[in-house]
């Protein structure tokens, strides 16, 4: 605007706030904002928009703008700058109503179901020993003995497990999925009902297992309060890319393709 105070400025060029919103369109609102409040950021986007303007006004001055390639290069960021300008205006005209949108994600949510399966988890806490010698046996029933005269599950798997990532834990295993573990973990797995129930001195071939199930939990259905956030993000995405799809389409109809100019450039760059 003519009346905006320039931040820098020099034999007809300046930068000023206008050029600044520009610049940071790309910046997300709420980084934007907190950046643009600090005026040693502003300073310097300022700085290097003038030293890129300056060095633009040179490059005509010397005739680069006439080099073909350049000013194809220039055609193209002036496209790319309206072009994005209109898609804003069209995604705007595509945009439904809250209510609007808040239908097509539940018709999307019902007619989709098989999405939203969620597995059974099992959550489990365990005590490894190195399987290799009679000892490490003996050691693992004596364990197993304590647990079930109702010794501490996890002070038991701090003083003795020799997994690292959950020794420190009580054995926490945390949830998990079946699959996820070896199959000799799992099959003892499945055995455990309810929760607090040990399994046995389990061998796998990362050793001796002592394991306690701490909770299951059914597969089901997410409901759509869980996914609803994501699921509306995404049907909005959705819609607006089809709307752009349709605007591309009627641009591509309109237009005359010659594929042997193509085929032409193509064949061009294998010389």
């Amino acid at each position: 605007m003519a009346d905006e105070a320039a931040m820098f400025s020099n034999d007809g060029l300046s930068i000023t706030a206008t050029d600044i919103n520009a610049e940071v369109q790309r910046v997300p609102p709420a980084a934007r904002k907190e950046s643009l409040s600090k005026p040693e950021n502003v300073t310097q986007i300022a700085s290097n928009l003038y030293v890129r303007r300056a060095l633009a006004a040179e490059a005509v001055q010397q005739g680069l703008a006439a080099d073909p390639l350049v000013a194809a290069a220039l055609k193209i960021a002036q496209d790319k700058v309206l072009s994005d300008a209109i898609l804003t205006k069209i995604d705007l005209a595509n945009t439904p109503s809250d209510q609007a949108l808040e239908q097509f994600t539940l018709a999307r949510y019902r007619t989709e179901t098989q999405r939203f399966q969620k597995p059974e988890e099992i959550h489990a806490r365990h005590i490894l020993l190195k399987k290799g010698s009679a000892e490490a046996q003996a050691q693992a029933v004596k364990i197993l003995t304590e647990l079930k005269a109702g010794a501490n599950f996890e002070e038991l798997a701090k003083q003795y497990s020799q997994d690292p990532g959950s020794a420190v834990k009580g054995g926490d295993l945390g949830f998990f999925r079946r699959g996820q573990m070896v199959p000799e973990f799992d099959t003892a797995l499945a055995t455990l009902l309810k929760p607090g129930e040990l399994s046995g001195v389990i061998e796998t071939e990362f050793g001796l297992h002592i394991i306690r199930l701490e909770e299951r939990k059914e597969a089901r259905t997410a409901n759509y309060e869980e996914v609803r956030t994501t699921l509306k993000q995404e049907t909005l995405a959705k819609l607006l890319n089809e709307g752009r799809a349709r605007e591309a389409q009627r641009l591509l109809g309109a237009a005359k393709y010659d594929p042997h100019a193509a085929a032409a450039y193509a064949a061009s760059q294998q010389r």
